[in-house]
C-alpha cells in the first residue's frame, strides 16, 4: 500500500463512511474500542467470530498493533504500517517452516525432488 492509499483509507474510516466490516472494526477501534469484546458490544450486528477475523486482517496489513494481549491499537503512520505488516508476513513464513520441519514435509519434498 502506498502514502497515498493509505492516507485515502485512513480518512474514509476516520468519517466512518463504510460498510465493510473491517473498515468498520478499524473505525470502533480509532474510536477508542481497544478489546475484541468492546468492539463487538459496539457493533450491534457483528458475531464475535467476525469482529475476531477483521482484527486479525488488519493485524496482517499492519493498520493495528497489539500492545498488550487482547489490546488494539491503531497504527498511526505508513511506516509503522509496513514494518508491523512485513513482521507479520516473516513471523507466519518462520511458523510455517518449523511446522514442515517438524512434520518431515521438507525431507520428504526434497528426496522427491532430488530423486526426480
Amino acid at each position: 500500500m502506498t502514502q497515498n492509499q493509505y492516507d485515502h483509507y485512513m480518512s474514509v474510516v476516520r468519517t466512518g463512511h463504510t460498510t465493510r466490516q473491517r473498515d468498520r472494526v478499524l473505525t470502533k477501534i480509532h474510536n477508542g474500542c481497544k478489546t475484541l469484546v468492546e468492539i463487538q458490544q459496539n457493533s450491534n450486528d457483528m458475531k464475535m467470530s467476525s469482529v475476531s477475523g477483521r482484527v486479525s486482517e488488519l493485524l496482517d496489513e499492519g493498520m493495528i498493533k497489539e500492545t498488550h494481549p487482547g489490546v488494539f491499537v491503531p497504527v498511526m503512520s505508513h511506516q509503522e504500517a509496513e514494518m508491523l505488516s512485513q513482521q507479520r508476513k516473516d513471523a507466519r513464513y518462520r511458523k510455517w517452516c518449523k511446522q514442515g520441519q517438524e512434520n518431515g514435509y521438507f525431507k520428504q519434498t526434497a528426496i522427491e525432488f532430488f530423486q526426480s
